[in-house]
Parts: structure tokens; sequence; C-alpha cells
């Protein structure tokens, strides 16, 4: 199956490895990014990824 940009609430709970119900309540408080779009929400991976990248911890090998 090919890598889709854009994904649907499910694609996206998987994608984060968290329940749909969770992916709601983080996007309607803003936590991640996301589209409303007639009556569904989708999710740019792209947006995801840099919303992830925040979280990352400095490599401890540049450290040294």
């Amino acid at each position: 199956m090919k890598d889709r940009d854009v994904l649907d609430v499910r694609g996206t709970a998987e994608y984060l490895g968290f329940n749909t119900w969770t992916v709601y309540r983080y996007w309607k408080a803003g936590k991640i990014p996301g589209q409303k779009i007639g009556s569904r929400i989708r999710f740019s991976k792209k947006a995801l990824e840099r919303y992830l990248s925040k979280f990352e911890k400095p490599d401890a090998a540049r450290e040294t």
C-alpha cells in the first residue's frame, strides 16, 4: 500500500500510536495540527512529523 500524505483520524491514530478518541481530543484542543474538511478531519503527515519533531531529544552521540 502506498504511503499517503493526508491521513484520516484512524490513520493518524495508527501513525501516532494513539487511539482515535485521543486524536479527536488532541485536535480539538489544538495539540495536533489538522483540518476539518466538510464533516471529516484530515491530517497532513508532514505537519504531524513537524509536530513530533518538537519532542525529539538531541542525539547523545553529538554531545560527546
